[in-house]
C-alpha cells in the first residue's frame, strides 16, 4: 500500500514524519526511500538527528557508516578535547567511572 502516487521530496525536515508514516501504513517503497535518504545524508552533523530513527527502525545498513563516523569523527574530537583541557580529564574519568558498570553490562567491555 502506498501513501502517495507521485513525487515526495524527503529532507531533514520531514524525514521523521515520513518514515513514521511509512512504517505505520506499511508503505514499503516510501520506507525504503527514507532508509536510503538517511544512509546517504548520514554524516557527523546529522548523526544525532538520525540516530533515534536508526535505532527505532533497526536500520542495520547504517552500522558501517556509524562505526566510521564514531572512529573517525567522534572519538578524535573527544581525544583532542581532553588533550587540550587536562583539567577536564578528571571529570571525564569520574563520568566514565560512574558509567563503567553500564558499559560492562551493555557492551561486555572488560576494564579490569
Amino acid at each position: 500500500r502506498k501513501l502517495h502516487n507521485g513525487y515526495i521530496q524527503i529532507n531533514r525536515y520531514n524525514i521523521i514524519e515520513l518514515i513514521d508514516l511509512a512504517n505505520c501504513y506499511g508503505d514499503e517503497q516510501l520506507f525504503k526511500h527514507c532508509k536510503t535518504f538517511i544512509l546517504t545524508d548520514l554524516n557527523e552533523w546529522s548523526l544525532f538527528t538520525y540516530l533515534p530513527l536508526i535505532t527505532k527502525y533497526e536500520i542495520n545498513e547504517t552500522y558501517g557508516k556509524l562505526f566510521g563516523l564514531t572512529i573517525n569523527n567522534i572519538l578524535p574530537k573527544i581525544n583532542n578535547y581532553l588533550s587540550k583541557n587536562q583539567e577536564k580529564i578528571t571529570k571525564f574519568l569520574e563520568w566514565f567511572s560512574e558509567h563503567k558498570s553500564i558499559l560492562k553490562k551493555e557492551f561486555e567491555i572488560k576494564f579490569d
